[in-house]
């Protein structure tokens, strides 16, 4: 790994850069010791937060790599403006991490380290966007979410700080 994993004061640099640009959903993959933090952060007069949102990958192995969170499942850390009413939302996302489609274990289909499956980033975009909204991932990796934006008719500005992964 050619990067340093994000501190909490990274985290806190992202969310306060952001909630001056964003009118929608905010939601940020992290490992169960930062949800407290980036909560607590994201708890202003314009925010509004919620519980954490597990995301559990089945058969996934567990990140040693120092990489990312070093656990079986992400916890999603949600938030939205006050202002910007909503439906209600699933409290999980529970699969298999390689599903190849059809429900299928299969480590060959995963192209980058700790890359979310297509199944997961579907559901998320679907259920935290509306057609023609715009995602923006900071971490693109192997593109999923930019493929689960395109299935799913909505915009997709992506980056990637790895150059092989990025290729």
């Amino acid at each position: 790994i050619g990067y340093k994993p994000w501190t909490l004061a990274d985290s806190q640099e992202f969310v306060k850069h952001w909630t001056a640009r964003c009118r929608g959903w905010i939601a940020i993959f992290n490992s169960h010791d930062m949800v407290v933090p980036l909560q607590d952060f994201f708890a202003t007069e314009r925010w509004t937060t919620f519980a954490p949102v597990s995301c559990v990958q089945m058969h996934r192995n567990v990140r040693m790599a120092g990489d990312g969170p070093a656990n079986w499942a992400d916890h999603l850390v949600v938030a939205r403006p006050k202002s910007l009413k909503w439906r209600a939302l699933p409290g999980a996302y529970v699969g298999n991490a390689f599903d190849g489609g059809e429900n299928t274990f299969d480590r060959s289909r995963r192209a980058v380290a700790g890359a979310k499956p297509l199944w997961l980033m579907r559901n998320i975009v679907r259920d935290y966007t509306n057609r023609g909204d715009r995602v923006v991932e900071c971490f693109a990796g192997g593109g999923a979410t930019g493929i689960a934006c395109s299935d799913l008719v909505r915009g997709c500005m992506m980056a990637e700080i790895d150059e092989d992964t990025f290729e």
